[in-house]
């Protein structure tokens, strides 16, 4: 409990109890019903409010962006956003098929580590930017959907996706929706990984055969 969160029952107990001695006093029982029924009523369409705006948060709609990087950020903003990725000095652009292409990673937290893939894209070494953003083990959620969430909660609330790709050893895979830009990596049955991609579609380097 926060001290915020203390101070607010700590004030509401006090006068709870001041109310309850006027009303002994009083004797207006009928009085002291009718005004709990309106609080109650009005608790409800408060709790019903809360509820119906986080239901519309978490509607499916077409994502840029993931742990605050958005896609089509240049190098030198993620870094400025985020610092130095940890395999910054191991890491450059390479240019294969005419697509310049380089990976940045960064962690965050202690034992239980949340890893940040940043793939930047482009024609050319100096045009890169952001193509697909993907965090594992976070708690980073797209439409309510995240980290300990099942797979059948994912395609219950998405539809079956556009497109899967199973990891070449058979114990992932990442499941796409391109219509949204986003993906959900799985491990069995439960998301450990959630992607923005600019394609709409993310798949393992080697795949399974």
């Amino acid at each position: 409990m926060t001290v915020g969160s203390a101070i607010f029952w700590s004030t509401a107990l006090v006068v709870a109890a001041f109310a309850v001695r006027a009303i002994t006093r009083s004797g207006k029982w009928h009085v002291a019903r009718n005004v709990i029924a309106v609080i109650v009523g009005l608790c409800i369409v408060a709790a019903l409010g809360i509820w119906g705006w986080a239901m519309y948060q978490a509607r499916p709609v077409v994502t840029d962006e993931l742990a605050g990087i958005r896609l089509g950020m240049k190098p030198v903003d993620v870094k400025l956003l985020k610092g130095a990725p940890f395999n910054e000095k191991e890491t450059v652009p390479e240019l294969k098929d005419g697509t310049a292409s380089m990976v940045w990673g960064f962690s965050e937290g202690g034992a239980d580590k949340s890893l940040l893939a940043v793939h930047f894209e482009g024609p050319t070494v100096d045009s890169l930017g952001v193509g697909i953003v993907c965090e594992r083990n976070g708690y980073s959620r797209l439409f309510g959907l995240g980290r300990n969430s099942s797979e059948s909660d994912v395609i219950g609330k998405l539809g079956e996706p556009s497109d899967t790709s199973i990891a070449s050893d058979g114990l992932e895979k990442l499941i796409s929706y391109k219509q949204w830009n986003v993906a959900f990596g799985v491990s069995k049955g439960v998301v450990n990984e959630v992607c923005v991609s600019s394609s709409g579609r993310v798949v393992f380097a080697k795949e399974y055969q």
